[in-house]
């Protein structure tokens, strides 16, 4: 089937990215475009919008008389792919394998669970756990329990296909402590906030290890959706100030950081996962490529990942000084 779009209205398309993956890049978008709305209202805003707006408006009419050639595109129909998320921590079991499949391009926004498959997580000290479907789509382990130092084996077998994967559970690198700092103010916006601040965590990395570390927030107790990632390779044996953490934290925020030590297949995972975002508009840059999948450590097509991880963390609340 074709699809005809103009050129000068190309979307960008994930195409074959599980739900869980798609529905954060939703949301991200629907987060960039929110905050830019802000800015239009704001009084810079407006002034900037007053300034350019008729260079703006020449520049759509030179665009929109220069790109009406007409584009075929074929959206072809693929078929559904395997989207495994498997996780295993040092923390107490049970943990989850949950699978669903991709959709084609043109379909409704539902991402069908995969029931009815065959899993099994193994380790390498003998333990071999068949897991439990308890809701459609979703494995849970029996008796198989999550200590650093120990290789998984994840088997998955479904519609006639066998799925396999292997990962490590590494050390985890201890958090020595939390802060926050008041964010300088941008002389190029107005900031009427009460407060907002800047989150540190601190940790030291580690001597002749390749440390790996994925960290996710929750604020006033709520997760937050974006991921941090860490990779040691050019700050080995040094104390880190971790302070990326894009977010509005405002005084009187209870800010908790869980800290996942992670092997480099996963980290490559979630950084290809980030790049994809950031390549989706979310920059204020449409894309017209189409992005690639983020990169698996499964086997035979699947998408996503499977991770096994040590956990640290700690919290901090935010009070006038």
């Amino acid at each position: 089937m074709k699809n005809t779009i103009k050129s000068n209205n190309i979307l960008s398309v994930i195409n074959g990215i599980g739900n869980r993956e798609l529905a954060i890049w939703k949301q991200e978008l629907g987060i960039w475009k929110s905050g830019f709305s802000s800015f239009q209202k704001s009084d810079f805003g407006k002034n900037f919008s007053t300034k350019f707006y008729f260079v703006g408006f020449l520049l759509s009419i030179l665009l929109i008389s220069s790109c009406q050639q007409i584009i075929n595109v074929d959206l072809q129909t693929v078929s559904p792919k395997l989207v495994i998320e498997a996780i295993v921590t040092d923390q107490p079991g049970p943990y989850l394998v949950n699978l669903s499949r991709t959709i084609n391009y043109n379909d409704i926004n539902v991402f069908p669970q995969a029931s009815g498959a065959t899993v099994i997580l193994s380790d390498d000290k003998g333990t071999v756990d068949t897991l439990r479907e308890k809701i459609s789509g979703q494995y849970f382990t029996n008796t198989i329990k999550g200590s650093i130092g120990t290789t998984y084996t994840l088997k998955v077998l479904y519609a006639g296909q066998i799925y396999t994967s292997k990962t490590t559970m590494q050390a985890p690198i201890q958090i020595d402590s939390m802060s926050y700092s008041l964010r300088p103010k941008n002389k190029n916006f107005r900031d009427t906030a009460i407060g907002r601040y800047n989150i540190h965590c601190f940790f030291r990395d580690r001597l002749g290890i390749k440390d790996y570390t994925l960290l996710k927030i929750w604020v006033n107790h709520i997760e937050q959706q974006s991921n941090f990632l860490y990779d040691g390779k050019y700050t080995e044996g040094e104390a880190i100030d971790f302070n990326r953490f894009h977010h509005r934290f405002e005084l009187n925020d209870t800010v908790s950081v869980q800290m996942y030590t992670i092997d480099e297949t996963v980290y490559n995972y979630f950084a290809t996962l980030n790049s994809i975002l950031k390549t989706g508009g979310l920059d204020g840059i449409v894309s017209t490529g189409t992005p690639d999948n983020p990169n698996t450590n499964i086997s035979n097509g699947a998408l996503g990942y499977f991770a096994a991880y040590s956990v640290q963390a700690d919290s901090i609340i935010i009070v006038q000084k």
